[in-house]
């Protein structure tokens, strides 16, 4: 057994080894001779794939120069395979120019209209950085020139008009609902709850560590049942709880993965050192913290290129808690108190050609809770892709006409969202247009 072992050893190295021929190059755009990155370079033969920089550029190794067999993919182009059939023996390295002919999408669409754009609130002093709806209108985090140094919280109406604004005692990353519909503003060490109290803006500090351990992890809720998750960003797996809050029980209800990420992620703990695994294991037991997240932070793989966090929000449309799984390809719905599902729907929106066109978001309109909008980019362009939450089924697609918005929104058949032209001297408004 131990002699196959060391063969085995030997050929593996080898194989590593024999990886001495360098393919380099850059990949541009055919028709603005723009270089273009997070192209995919894939080479058949050795299996090794690589992405091109902010210049385009690519270094990719293989065995052998006969048969390389290079694919060329990107989003918003054709895909392109470069063959090399002579064995050239003269040289190590091979270098490249490609360039890759711009792709028309054809989407599966009801229809695809652009819509006239209203500004919904501008200014000549604050960019806005964030927003939330309230019956007055709107609260808006805005920043003059620099986010990073002074926020301000404005209170706006439907006219594009001032109510009250406050400047902030710390600066903020963002403001949000939370499942009670309180907005609250974040900061790195602090966190407010906004009142608003005849046109008035008042803020109240809440206590940071309880807030984040008992009300950020709650979603939503139905009568006498809070669902919370363990959700993180850097684990591939987490689930989703059901509180009774009668009872005072906890049951789970769902529980997401991602099959061949988490396979990925628990196999970075076998490729470290004898040195490091020791050390996790140490930590494990130290810390209560799992050995294979220890690992991934010592590697480095949940901050890489490979690595995606999970996304599988949970919504609530009437008296029914939706989960949408977008690794089982279903909508899971649960009804009060019930850990098991009332009814699973079949979802496919999100099995795209292309996957780095989905942007793993989910909207759900805040006036007609039945129905989401599923996030596409393409060409620097966005979709939104209307679902009906009842029957998991795409109704209609529409595209924004704005490029590089930010913070999209959806309510009651508008598309709310962040803007600032290219290249212009004007502040980041907020923009609305109709989704028909």
């Amino acid at each position: 057994m131990r002699f196959y072992l060391l063969i085995f050893g030997w050929m593996f190295t080898s194989l590593i080894l024999a990886q001495d021929k360098l393919i380099k190059g850059r990949v541009f755009d055919a028709e603005t001779q723009k270089p273009i990155s997070w192209v995919e370079v894939s080479e058949e033969i050795s299996r090794n794939h690589v992405f091109t920089n902010d210049s385009g550029y690519f270094e990719i190794k293989t065995y052998a120069w006969k048969g390389v067999k290079l694919s060329f993919n990107s989003m918003g182009f054709q895909e392109y395979v470069y063959q090399l059939d002579q064995q050239d023996v003269d040289t190590k390295e091979l270098n490249l120019t490609i360039k890759l002919l711009p792709k028309s999408y054809q989407l599966p669409t009801v229809n695809v209209e652009v819509q006239k754009i209203d500004t919904v609130f501008g200014s000549k002093v604050y960019n806005v950085a964030d927003f939330e709806f309230v019956p007055e209108g709107f609260v808006f985090l805005s920043y003059k020139k620099i986010m990073e140094k002074t926020n301000v919280l404005i209170l706006a109406n439907h006219k594009n008009m001032i109510l009250h604004e406050i400047e902030l005692p710390y600066v903020a990353d963002k403001i949000g609902k939370d499942y009670l519909g309180f907005i609250n503003v974040y900061c790195p060490n602090h966190i407010y709850r906004v009142e608003i109290k005849n046109q008035r803006i008042r803020l109240y500090e809440l206590p940071r560590e309880a807030f984040l351990a008992q009300i950020e992890p709650v979603k939503d809720s139905l009568k006498n049942a809070l669902y919370f998750t363990d959700y993180r960003w850097d684990v591939p797996e987490f689930k989703y709880y059901l509180y009774d809050t009668l009872e005072q029980s906890v049951s789970t209800i769902h529980e997401v993965v991602d099959e061949e990420l988490a396979e990925l992620y628990h196999f970075e703990y076998y490729y470290l050192s004898n040195k490091d695994r020791v050390y996790a294991m140490k930590m494990e037991a130290a810390t209560g913290v799992s050995r294979f997240k220890i690992a991934n932070e010592i590697s480095g793989f949940t901050h890489s290129l490979y690595y995606r966090p999970l996304y599988a929000p949970l919504y609530k449309d009437e008296d029914t808690i939706l989960v949408f799984d977008h690794y089982k390809n279903k909508i899971f719905k649960y009804i009060e108190n019930d850990s098991l599902p009332k009814r699973v729907v079949d979802i496919d929106y999100h099995l795209v050609k292309n996957w780095r066109t989905w942007e793993n978001q989910l909207i759900q309109d805040e006036n007609n809770p039945r129905y989401f909008y599923a996030v596409f980019m393409i060409k620097n362009k966005y979709f939104l892709k209307k679902i009906d939450g009842r029957d998991g089924q795409i109704k209609e697609v529409f595209s924004l006409d704005h490029q590089y918005v930010e913070d999209i929104r959806v309510k009651n058949g508008y598309a709310y969202y962040l803007y600032r032209p290219f290249e212009s001297i004007q502040k980041k408004f907020l923009y609305r247009q109709f989704l028909k």
